[in-house]
């Protein structure tokens, strides 16, 4: 009797290296100071005054940093009071001509010209210290009648001596992160009701070294931060009123038509998705918190008609007007978006985002809109804006610091079903070149079906828009299996031309090539770790310094069934755990004369923090899912 056999064999990843935040040994530059001292006027207009100092410490330093380039909006002015090169008791001046003033080409339409100064400093080599003296003024500001500064410090950056210096003819309000080791304090601070001055105690360097799967934990680097505005309900009126009034104007003609294609549904979900997909056909999208007139304002809903293109904020506020005539309260609202942005800890009214979406509300009901994406879907959350703190716009000294929703693994599903029938060495093996039995081949052909539901289905909703069906049907059998052994394959029927996101399900069939694993129990099937367990297969210890970035949260289905072959078992296999960053379960059983083998893994968490990773409880919990969800080598006898 032909036997099925699982063997399993759990492979540990063996460190070569600890992880460990950069030493000043690793850094290719050193800030030795940097001074700076900003004067705020009653409007949030400012003059700032920069002295800085680097130091070129290794070989690509010298590219990097001896041409450098200063960005400034097309109103503000810029000084330039000194640069030179020191090189030991000699310095070199920066000549005229080798300081380059000049407008800024955008790689889109822009709304705003900006200028950009080009310093080249002479003969930089290692060891060269590079001495920049500026000022620059500054008479509009992205938010009129608003100052703030919001950022992270150290972070790649080898700070030795930092001074920021703050003086307003208005109320300051400033917020500082401090991750000091023991309470030590690393920043000190000395502040008046209209002046604040910050200071670096000891140098400070933030960035991880050695790491898979890193992603900076926001707790791991200062935070500072300043503005004027006592609280989100400060935010200045006149902002808020340019996305409000350009909400309540009259439609365009192009958006007359999306709302009369919005009222012929009759659910408000429906509605929403027919605005946000019809819009994506009539507006362009051409990136993110382009500044209008020097402010984070939208344009008019005439000119953003006419021109065809828009940015974040336009398409926020084009989307909101149609929406607001459908009977939605609505607020544009500004959000931290991307998937790698690290969300700053402090709470102050600081603006901290790069993007605008919408806040729309009905019956009870709240809907964080994206109109930027060439997809909607009102029915869920877009996975760069779940979970971001974001500030709701509204009039009256109402604006609201609220959290998007994190995006649940219940929300969204992959699944895959499929039975694999082998043609093996016993059935009339191919022999390819030499004698050995690695070079036994034989083949297997596979069919079955595969479901991407709820938010899964983002990723490829409307692909057919800019592919060709033969080259997605690729694309989803390189998801299916390893393509490097594939003789032919076949996808079944799908439609992924709509904008709108929906459940994706289809059949496929392949052929490939099997050439068998050895093992002491014999030749057999290698069915590869499951790829969302496999994110968690990192190195732990005392070392690790970073966060682990993980995917999306989704619950995750996969059904091997291994049919034609006798099947003996002493028992059925089955392992599973829960925990709060990940449910898995695997279980084997025979299914009459198959083999059936089944693996789920649920993924609750996009990042797991740094101090989780430290706990006994995820030690555990890594070891008990990589014991289940091994590679499997499924062995006939």
């Amino acid at each position: 009797m032909k036997h099925l056999i699982l063997a399993f064999a759990t492979i540990l990843l063996t460190p070569t290296a600890h992880a460990r935040w950069a030493e000043p040994a690793d850094a290719s530059l050193a800030v030795n100071f940097e001074t700076a001292h900003i004067k705020v006027k009653k409007g949030g207009t400012y003059v700032l005054d920069i002295e800085r100092q680097v130091e070129i410490l290794k070989e690509s330093a010298r590219t990097e940093h001896g041409l450098q380039r200063i960005t400034l909006q097309d109103t503000s002015t810029f000084e330039l009071i000194e640069a030179k090169t020191i090189n030991g008791k000699k310095s070199f001046p920066v000549h005229k001509h080798d300081v380059e003033f000049k407008p800024l080409a955008s790689s889109g339409p822009g709304f705003d010209r900006q200028k950009q100064v080009t310093i080249a400093f002479p003969e930089v080599t290692v060891g060269s210290k590079l001495y920049l003296k500026y000022r620059r003024k500054v008479p509009q500001v992205e938010i009129p009648g608003l100052f703030y500064r919001h950022f992270p410090l150290g972070w790649n950056e080898y700070l030795q001596k930092w001074t920021l210096k703050i003086d307003s003819e208005v109320p300051l309000f400033h917020e500082v992160y401090d991750p000091g080791p023991e309470g030590k304090k690393l920043i000190k601070t000395e502040a008046t009701e209209k002046s604040v001055t910050f200071s670096l105690t000891e140098p400070f360097y933030r960035s991880i070294w050695e790491e898979e799967g890193a992603s900076m934990d926001p707790l791991a680097v200062i935070w500072i931060a300043v503005t004027t505005a006592k609280s989100w309900g400060d935010i200045p009126q006149a902002t808020i009123h340019a996305y409000e009034s350009t909400m309540s104007s009259v439609l365009p003609e192009k958006f007359q038509s999306i709302l009369a294609r919005a009222k012929e549904q009759t659910a408000d979900i429906a509605k929403i998705n027919t605005t946000t997909s019809l819009l994506a056909e009539t507006v362009r999208y051409v990136g993110d918190w382009r500044l209008v007139r020097g402010a984070y304002h939208p344009r008019s809903l005439e000119k953003i008609a006419t021109t065809g293109y828009g940015d974040c904020k336009d398409f926020s506020v084009s989307t909101g007007s149609i929406l607001k005539a459908l009977g939605f309260e609505v607020h544009a609202a500004w959000v931290a978006r991307g998937k790698d942005w690290v969300v700053s800890p402090l709470k102050i009214a600081a603006p901290n985002f790069n993007h605008a979406i919408l806040f729309a509300r009905k019956d009870g009901k709240d809907y964080w809109i994206d109109p930027t994406n060439i997809t909607s879907f009102a029915q869920g959350t877009y996975s760069d804006i779940a979970g971001r703190p974001s500030i709701v716009l509204i009039p009256d000294g109402r604006s609201e610091f609220l959290k998007v929703p994190q995006l649940k693994a219940e929300t969204g599903t992959i699944e895959t079903k499929v039975k694999l029938a082998f043609k093996g060495p016993e059935e009339g093996p191919e022999k390819g070149p030499g004698n050995g039995p690695e070079n036994v081949k034989g083949s297997v052909k596979a069919q079955g079906e595969f479901s991407l539901l709820g938010h899964a289905a983002v990723s490829m909703t409307a692909a057919e828009l800019s592919s060709t069906k033969k080259t997605l049907d690729y694309t989803f059998v390189r998801w299916l299996v390893n393509t490097a052994n594939l003789e032919s394959w076949e996808v079944g029927d799908y439609s992924l031309k709509s904008r709108i996101v929906q459940d994706i399900s289809s059949t496929f069939k392949y052929q490939e090539q099997w050439r068998p694993i050895t093992t002491t129990a014999g030749s057999g099937y290698l069915v590869p770790i499951p790829f969302y367990a496999n994110l968690l297969r990192v190195r732990l210890g005392p070392s690790r310094v970073s966060s682990l970035k993980l995917e999306d949260p989704v619950t995750w289905r996969r059904e091997y069934r291994f049919a034609g072959r006798d099947v003996v078992f002493s028992k059925d296999i089955a392992c599973q755990g829960s925990s709060p960053w990940a449910d898995f379960k695997r279980d084997l059983k025979r299914d009459g004369k198959d083999a059936l083998l089944m693996d789920t893994v649920t993924l609750k968490v996009p990042v797991v923090p740094s101090g989780e990773l430290q706990t006994a409880e995820f030690a555990k919990f890594q070891a008990d899912i990589i014991g289940c969800m091994q590679e499997a080598v499924v062995v006939f006898r």
